[in-house]
């Protein structure tokens, strides 16, 4: 059985190019040459995320201005105590509501921004961190209609703006993001932010060169937003093809900031591509010395950002193509734990589990990794194997 395991692994994992037949393999290094396409090696946006882990900043400042100031605890009594002799200022009510949130209270935030709502409904401010609240819970919905309602009072908080353009970019309503992103950069022509915003959304589009100056224009705006810096790298390396280029760009991270974990990502990804370019069974040494020298660089992006799924998956496969089942199997659970819809990881942890011989475990992830990705061949395959040798009926 363990032939076949591999063969799957292999046709799964691999840009194989007739190195060995995919189903009379041996376990070890011939059979994972080549092994590149099974890897993630977009470094921070991927597809479509590049709005995900933003912050309202302003919001934000605002917040890190009431603890800098003082305890959280000490401003609530004293705005409580100005609510005894000023009931109906709403900004009292506002300031309690950011204080609340800050202090992870969110049910006693949304009663008092509604409370300065009801004292105020033509305040732009209120309603906007009414959308914040909406949006960091998830409700788009609501968020945009809260935001909408911001900018028709006459915000002129260009995050108003922006959080429009993230909830279109979504919906894959481009021409509509690419106004509510223009109309945040008139506001607030220094952030960077809102140039990368427009340049992800013309990279989404195929539009690489204007993309490529939107970034460009985000780093002219401040030198050190990584995010730019990694967008560049991952277009030159993956669409531009030019490798040396894209190195250049994560360099600059690694300098601004030296335990980033997208540097490290990076360069995990570039330990691994020079494995993958080992085309001599006899170099096996030097494969997994180059493969070691990937997990180091993916350990440092985990130690820094526990949380970074790409680099556990990536470091997990790794391991995997070290002959390190255990640890990679560790390192796919825990994937799993993150992205419970990470096909590739059900399907990894179900390669290990049959070669462990737990067909059960197995044949219960490639189920999974099946149903999240029906065009997943291989794991449509496997499947189908391991009802065969457990004689399950469909």
């Amino acid at each position: 059985m363990k032939g076949n395991v591999w063969g799957r692994i292999i046709a799964f994992g691999a840009l194989i190019s007739g190195l060995m037949s995919t189903t009379k393999r041996k376990r070890g290094f011939q059979i994972v040459l080549g092994a590149l396409a099974g890897l993630v090696l977009f470094s921070c946006t991927g597809n479509k995320n590049q709005g995900n882990d933003h912050q309202n900043r302003h919001l934000a400042d605002s917040l890190s201005q009431v603890a800098d100031t003082t305890s959280l605890e000490a401003r609530l009594e004293r705005v409580n105590h100005q609510l005894e002799f000023g009931k109906d200022n709403y900004s009292l009510y506002y300031d309690r509501a950011l204080i609340y949130y800050q202090m992870g209270n969110t049910a006693q935030a949304l009663i008092d921004i509604d409370k300065s709502l009801d004292l105020n409904d033509q305040a732009p401010e209120s309603w906007h961190l009414k959308g914040y609240f909406a949006y960091v819970q998830n409700d788009n919905e609501l968020a945009q209609k809260l935001f909408k309602e911001s900018a028709r009072m006459g915000s002129d908080n260009p995050e108003t703006f922006y959080t429009l353009g993230q909830i279109q970019f979504f919906k894959a309503d481009y021409p509509e993001a690419e106004k509510y992103y223009n109309t945040a950069i008139e506001l607030d022509p220094g952030d960077p932010t809102y140039y990368f915003a427009k340049g992800f959304l013309y990279e989404s589009q195929g539009k690489n060169k204007k993309a490529e100056e939107l970034y460009n224009l985000a780093l002219e705006k401040d030198s050190s937003f990584v995010k730019a810096l990694a967008q560049l790298h991952d277009m030159y390396l993956n669409v531009y093809k030019d490798a040396g280029r894209a190195s250049l760009f994560n360099d600059r991270i690694l300098a601004i900031s030296p335990g980033h974990p997208v540097g490290h990502f990076n360069e995990g990804n570039m330990f691994f591509r020079m494995a993958n370019a080992v085309t001599d069974s006899t170099q096996k040494l030097e494969f997994e010395s180059t493969l070691r020298m990937a997990v180091s660089e993916y350990s440092r992006a985990i130690q820094n950002d526990p949380d970074f799924t790409k680099a556990l998956y990536n470091r997990g496969y790794c391991f995997f193509l070290l002959d390190k089942y255990d640890e990679a199997l560790t390192d796919f659970k825990k994937v799993i734990e993150l992205d419970p819809a990470n096909e590739k990881a059900h399907f990894m942890s179900g390669s290990i589990n049959e070669y462990f011989g737990d067909y059960q475990t197995a044949l219960a992830s490639y189920e999974k990794a099946a149903k999240l990705d029906p065009a997943f061949e291989d794991a449509v395959s496997a499947v189908e194997d391991m009802r065969a040798r457990l004689g399950v009926r469909k």
